[in-house]
């Protein structure tokens, strides 16, 4: 089976508490990011993501995220979507549950201040030779 990705820009809305079950060597991090619906300015798509990885990892790409990361910052996400089926034992009825693991973050800069145009050719007047 193929990995289904995506990729979105947005605007952090929220963000929870870091979350490690106890005895897990994993720990994860949930959030929400608000990103732009190209057919309504209005109505906004708040996609809910989450990040994870070992406690002990090399780099611990959820700590960072959790002591870095701010509401009403704005980033580049890439995902992989994932889900799964359960069945309610009781009723026998079937539900499905969709993940969007992010494995991938991009602050998302401006463009530096505009710098002030630069002329060779002015810059050179005045030259010794």
């Amino acid at each position: 089976m193929s990995e289904l990705e995506i990729k979105a820009t947005g605007v952090i809305h929220s963000i929870e508490e870091l979350y490690h079950k106890e005895g897990s060597e994993y720990h994860s991090i949930k959030f929400t990011l608000k990103v732009p619906n190209e057919y309504s300015e209005t109505y906004p798509h708040y996609l809910q993501l989450e990040l994870g990885n070992k406690v002990d990892a090399e780099y611990d790409n959820v700590g960072d995220f959790a002591k870095f990361r701010k509401v009403g910052e704005e980033l580049t996400v890439t995902a992989n979507v994932t889900g799964s089926v359960w069945t309610k034992p009781e009723t026998g009825k079937e539900m499905t549950f969709n993940k969007l693991k992010v494995w991938k973050t991009e602050k998302v800069t401006k463009e530096e201040e505009e710098a002030p145009e630069f002329d060779a050719e002015e810059a050179m007047d005045g030259a010794p030779f």
